[in-house]
C-alpha cells in the first residue's frame, strides 16, 4: 500500500501523456495520425495538456525518489528505477525541444517526435516493470 500514491500518479501521468502524444501527433509533418480530432484540439491544448502531463510525472518521480530514498537508502536499483529515469530524461528533452519549437526553432521537430515517442513508451515500460516489480 506504501507505493500506491506513485503507482496512480505514474498511471494518470501516462494517461494525459497519451493526450498530449495523440494530440502531438496530429500536428506532426512527420505523421499522418489523428488529423480527424475536434477542432478544440489544437496546438493551444496540446501545450496545455503536455504541461499537465510533465507536471504529474516530474511530481510522481520526485515523489518515488525521495520516498525510495528514505525507505530503502537507494533509488535507481531495479529496472523499473532506471527506466523512470530514462523516461523522464527523453521526455525532458522533449519539453526543451517544444519550448524551443514554439519559439520559432524549426529544425527540432524531428528531435522533439522522436524523443517524447521515445519517453512515452519508456513510461509505459517502467509501469509494466512496477507491476512485475522488476
Amino acid at each position: 500500500m506504501e507505493w500506491f500514491p506513485h503507482a496512480a500518479l505514474l498511471t494518470l501521468a501516462a494517461l494525459v501523456g497519451a493526450f498530449s502524444l495523440v494530440g502531438g501527433l496530429k500536428f506532426s509533418r512527420d505523421s499522418d495520425f489523428w488529423r480527424d480530432l475536434p477542432e478544440w484540439f489544437n496546438r493551444r491544448s496540446h501545450t496545455k495538456i503536455s504541461a499537465a502531463f510533465l507536471a504529474v510525472l516530474y511530481f510522481t518521480f520526485t515523489y518515488w525518489a525521495v520516498t525510495t530514498y528514505f525507505k530503502r537508502g537507494d533509488v535507481f536499483y531495479s529496472g523499473h528505477g532506471i527506466l523512470g529515469l530514462l523516461s523522464v530524461m527523453a521526455l525532458t528533452i522533449g519539453l526543451v525541444s517544444g519550448t524551443a519549437l514554439e519559439r520559432g526553432k524549426d529544425g527540432l521537430r524531428t528531435a522533439h517526435l522522436m524523443s517524447n515517442l521515445l519517453g512515452f513508451l519508456l513510461l509505459l515500460a517502467t509501469i509494466a516493470f512496477g507491476l512485475i516489480r522488476i
